[in-house]
């Protein structure tokens, strides 16, 4: 199923090339190759969980949770009898849903998230 989202991905709008940056970070193995790769394509992260973004030009590109992650990595909700359980988001993520008002279906307006702090920043 993932990979048929990736292969149709282009199909909804936007740049195939940020969509395959996407991909890539999706799959990358880490959080720093990530935002390494989300910022060299020029991408927007609004929501932490890299379901939501925009390139340079304004175009959104909404990723379904599948497309990240197995349904395995996280707790299942059960959607009972309309069809199979689905990972919850707010389970993976509570600061994501609270950032969003709790309706998970926000518009990513507002400010950008970082994933991580930016390139050459000083940690602690």
């Amino acid at each position: 199923m993932r990979d048929e989202f990736w292969t149709t991905a282009p199909a909804y709008g936007g740049a195939p090339e940020a969509w395959q940056a996407l991909r890539a970070a999706a799959e990358s193995p880490d959080l720093e190759t990530t935002r390494l790769i989300i910022e060299a394509a020029g991408l927007i992260v609004a929501r932490p969980d890299l379901t939501v973004a925009y390139d340079e030009r304004g175009a959104r590109y909404e990723l379904p949770c599948y497309a990240l992650s197995d349904p395995e990595d996280g707790p299942l909700q059960d959607a009972g009898p309309a069809g199979p359980a689905v990972p919850d988001p707010a389970a993976a993520d509570p600061e994501a849903v609270a950032a969003d008002g709790g309706g998970g279906q926000g518009d990513g307006a507002g400010a950008a998230v970082e994933l991580a702090a930016p390139v050459g920043a000083a940690r602690n």
